[in-house]
């Protein structure tokens, strides 16, 4: 687990909590709404033709009323209620029907917009179709790139734990065939090597923790396309779960931060102490589906069974290692390295430091436990030579991302 997708990242933002929300409730009182308009001006005259801004009359088969503005882009109102981003993208995931634009004379829906989302839907949209995504990738063709995923669920799974660890099958399929248009993937250990000649940057998929959505969805997808991966196991879950942050978080969003706070610093991140506590705070720990448990020793090994698919260290526990002992870190580093070694043919010294967090203490101690490299977080594309290989970043790529937002993240802005 590494704390861009975990507990520390912004990421953790997406999982807001429906409610009462004042910008909202200025745009449905005071101001008018962009899709609403354009709806009501379809439902008057549908005819074809261009509106003075040169923007089409009517409101598009799909649903997404046009709408004059930035970047000349077609916005559309996201659906009433929803709350977070990944609401939404498990809504598309699930096959659910859309908005549909109004006959002539009949009453058009009241939808309203997000300001934020659209803008950001609009800024995306312009970063790729301007071409500055397609730049950024040939810029750093002779760099590498790692992509940090954790768990892969059904599209009909209802929202659960900590959402934004878990991202839905079909929108985890396209973005892996969407990477395979643009850059060339390739297994973890070859990173450090040097690039062969090409015209595609290469990345690497990894996946945090071991769930079984993971291991028994995510990992079959990879294999029907030939894509290479790499699953960091705790061995200490291994055939058990929840995680604790799965279990304390309500169903409709992430961990509270002050409860992040405390777990990570005052409690080090260790799952027994997080749970105490959280009982003795007569907080409900949760229940959550058979895909959000890790994977057992046969499922791992099933999926080790795919060409190149690899296993890697999580630590033993799962602590935060800048919180732990001598005694702790070389127990915490060289016990699961040995007991994957024991149990699995195709397994690599590389490590992924829990919640991300790691100092030059647990750097010098993971090299001193026999590790070949070491996955942080933040930055993007890094050198095959010149850097640090126990501090080597990674991308988060969350639950509720775009299209083009993946595409973003996948260029290394």
């Amino acid at each position: 687990m590494v704390c861009g997708a975990q507990l520390v990242h912004p990421d953790r933002c997406r999982a807001r909590r429906r409610g009462p929300d004042p910008v909202r409730r200025a745009l449905r009182r005071r101001l008018p709404r962009p899709g609403e308009a354009a709806g009501r001006a379809a439902g008057r005259d549908c005819r074809a033709g261009p509106d003075p801004d040169r923007q089409p009359r009517r409101v598009h088969r799909n649903g997404e009323p046009p709408v004059s503005g930035v970047l000349r882009l077609s916005l559309y109102a996201p659906w009433d209620g929803l709350g977070p981003l990944e609401d939404r993208v498990l809504h598309e995931a699930s096959g659910a029907r859309r908005v549909r634009p109004a006959r002539p004379g009949s009453r058009v829906s009241r939808v309203p917009v997000s300001v934020r989302s659209t803008l950001k839907a609009c800024l995306e949209a312009g970063l790729v179709r301007s071409g500055v995504t397609a730049l950024r990738r040939a810029a750093h063709v002779r760099h590498a790139l790692v992509l940090s995923y954790h768990n892969v669920v059904p599209d009909d799974c209802a929202p659960f734990g900590d959402r934004s660890l878990h991202l839905p099958r079909s929108v985890f399929v396209r973005q892996v065939e969407r990477l395979l248009s643009t850059h060339a993937v390739v297994p973890l250990e070859q990173l450090l090597a040097p690039a062969p000649p090409g015209r595609r940057p290469r990345v690497a998929i990894t996946f945090d923790d071991g769930y079984r959505g993971a291991v028994c969805i995510g990992v079959p997808e990879l294999a029907r396309r030939g894509v290479p991966a790499t699953l960091f196991v705790v061995p200490g879950f291994v055939g058990k779960g929840p995680f604790w942050w799965d279990a304390v978080a309500p169903g409709a969003g992430g961990v509270d931060p002050a409860l992040r706070q405390r777990a990570l610093v005052a409690l080090r991140g260790r799952d027994p102490e997080v749970r105490r506590w959280a009982e003795s705070q007569g907080l409900r720990l949760g229940a959550v589906p058979e895909w959000a448990l890790v994977a057992t020793e046969d499922e791992l090994r099933d999926a080790t069974r795919h060409a190149g698919v690899t296993l890697g260290s999580h630590t033993w526990s799962h602590p935060n290692l800048d919180r732990a002992s001598e005694p702790e870190l070389r127990e915490e580093l060289g016990r699961p390295l040995g007991w994957l070694r024991e149990r699995f043919a195709s397994v690599i010294p590389w490590l992924s430091y829990p919640y991300g967090l790691a100092g030059p203490t647990v750097e010098a101690a993971a090299r001193a436990a026999g590790y070949a490299a070491a996955l942080a977080l933040g930055g993007a594309w890094f050198p095959p030579t010149g850097v640090n290989p126990w501090a080597l970043p990674r991308v988060n790529i969350p639950s509720g991302l775009s299209e083009n937002g993946f595409a973003i993240r996948a260029s290394g802005l």
